[in-house]
């Protein structure tokens, strides 16, 4: 599920060569602009077929909190 969210980030920045891990930080470390992060989660919720609610969006502080919400997401629709 990480390679899927990095190579989604990659696809739409272009950045190849920021290192992405759980610890990785969402706003400072990845340098999304608020565009750029509602573009990610526009895909996620595409490649994923998962809708997030705001609150969950609001939530995701980490990489990790955005996996973990991926796959509780996934694990409600079945």
């Amino acid at each position: 599920m990480l390679e899927t969210v990095v190579e989604i980030y990659r696809d739409i920045t272009g950045d190849y060569s920021t290192e992405i891990s759980p610890k990785t930080k969402i706003g400072s470390d990845l340098k999304l602009s608020s565009l750029g992060i509602a573009q990610l989660i526009c895909e996620i919720e595409d490649r994923f077929d998962i809708e997030f609610s705001g609150k969950d969006i609001r939530s995701f502080k980490t990489v990790q909190n955005l996996l973990d919400c991926i796959e509780k997401k996934i694990e409600d629709n079945k």
